[in-house]
């Protein structure tokens, strides 16, 4: 939860933030909002091309950062480790809304959507998992990068 709350400080640029937590039986959701400046127009502000909205959130979660600190290799790496976690054999799902892309992750599946007629102001990112899960695979998951792809024959 800390590297989401961080991201908010480092990149958004708001005037207001949330947070909410709930949990239901054996499930556990947070969520955090703000009103910053959207992971796109982070990128766009330091030239990063990307295809669409939902485009630069996918990029965001696979490592590309508009923080470059030189000789320091592993920024970005934070959002993606939260996503492996959470999703990669451990039963979670993460949504990233922002601007007008949507990513939603489950079960090592992408699927992403563009708003047509609203936008966002700012980024919602929101997680669900299980409660008494194990995470027994903590590190394997967070020692390594996953890329996360789109298998758009599904999508």
């Amino acid at each position: 939860m800390h590297e989401v709350i961080d991201n908010i400080f480092e990149h958004s640029q708001f005037t207001q933030a949330f947070a909410l937590a709930k949990s239901c039986v054996n499930i556990a959701d947070y969520c955090f909002l703000d009103n910053g400046i959207s992971i796109q127009n982070s990128f766009e502000n330091k030239n990063f091309n990307f295809k669409n909205d939902s485009d630069a959130i996918l990029k965001a979660i696979n490592g590309k950062s508009i923080k470059q600190v030189s000789g320091y290799i592993e920024r970005g790496y934070g959002l993606n480790n939260i996503v492996s976690l959470l999703t990669l054999n451990n039963n979670g799902s993460v949504l990233i809304a922002s601007r007008r892309g949507i990513v939603y992750i489950d079960n090592k599946k992408v699927y992403l959507k563009e708003l047509l007629k609203k936008s966002i102001e700012g980024t919602i990112i929101c997680l669900r998992f299980e409660i008494n899960q194990d995470f027994n695979n903590f590190y394997s998951l967070i020692d390594g990068f996953h890329n996360f792809e789109v298998d758009y024959d599904k999508n």
